[in-house]
């Protein structure tokens, strides 16, 4: 009776003990993620790759598949904790098999093609790559991020209640994702959550000596 109670009075600490190893392999995914990002933009003129594009054969190619070509490096972009909904084959048509999505405003948002990454003032303080995961059975999850209030299934918080997500800099925080409600954020520039906003911290030009646009 003893040797059960033990037991089960462990259970909650198993539970605690696996959560904090999904998070802790969660953020060292993002960051080598955010690395190889950063390593491909230096031999593309500091310009990042698109989120994703399809080939004439109909298959999507994800940016992990651009940064991370080799099948054992793509198993960085799964979420120990969300992985089980992120199935299907890498090479498929599927919008993404992974378990992270890249900050879409590199591309085509500002400007057409590439964001020239030297004009982003606060990456610091920019979201990069942040945690995705299918919104349901059969529909895919998005391999680039628009916002939280954009379809709010597609971005999980599966660490106690918080995401991580990878700055522009290269550096992985966890943060309680700002679920804000439509029409109550300013979706281009607004935060994320915590310090961490959707584009140069909430500042258009870098000027942080007014408010934050939230």
């Amino acid at each position: 009776m003893i040797g059960a109670a033990i037991a089960i009075a462990l259970v909650p600490l198993f539970g605690w003990q696996a959560t904090m190893e999904s998070k802790a392999t969660c953020v060292s995914n993002e960051r080598r993620l955010a690395t190889s990002l950063l390593l491909y933009a230096q031999d593309y003129d500091w310009r990042l790759p698109r989120h994703s594009y399809k080939r004439d054969n109909g298959f999507v190619v994800t940016w992990v598949d651009t940064v991370m070509p080799d099948m054992p490096g793509r198993q960085v972009a799964l979420c120990p904790a969300t992985a089980s909904s992120q199935k299907g084959s890498a090479t498929g048509p599927r919008d993404n098999p992974y378990s992270y999505a890249l900050n879409v405003r590199f591309y085509d948002r500002f400007q057409p093609g590439p964001y020239p990454y030297e004009n982003l003032e606060l990456p610091a303080q920019t979201a990069m790559v942040v945690e995705t995961a299918a919104r349901g059975p059969k529909s895919p999850s998005v391999s680039g991020y628009w916002d939280t209030t954009v379809d709010t299934d597609c971005y999980p918080v599966p660490h106690g209640g918080r995401a991580n997500v990878a700055a522009a800099d290269g550096h992985v925080i966890t943060v309680k994702i700002a679920r804000h409600a439509p029409g109550d954020h300013d979706v281009l520039y607004g935060r994320f959550g915590g310090s961490m906003f959707n584009w140069n911290g909430g500042h258009p030009n870098g000027d942080t000596t007014g408010r934050a646009r939230e």
